[in-house]
């Protein structure tokens, strides 16, 4: 499962809050009754992560370019979005 946390220039009032993805990352685990692990994708700082890179089995990842997150992030077999982010469409797409 991965999750792509656009924060960057999306801080304030269009950033979607990190407790929300907290949220649906444990219903989605608590629905499928396993802890998959989890690979986060992000602009933001690990400050600014820590509540969603503390839940069990985490981790942050980067392959070194925007290019090759993207690609990483699209091979998910579960994604979770940042709302408003084209990176995260072209990654659904």
């Amino acid at each position: 499962m991965s999750v792509h946390i656009r924060l960057g220039d999306f801080k304030g009032s269009r950033a979607t809050p990190i407790q929300w993805y907290v949220n649906t990352l444990n219903k989605l685990r608590s629905d499928v009754g396993h802890d998959w692990p989890i690979y986060i994708f992000s602009d933001g700082t690990d400050e600014e992560l820590m509540p969603v890179m503390r839940l069990p089995n985490a981790t942050r990842l980067t392959f070194g370019s925007s290019l090759a997150d993207l690609l990483a992030l699209s091979k998910a077999h579960i994604l979770i979005g940042s709302a408003g982010s084209t990176f995260s469409q072209w990654a659904s797409f």
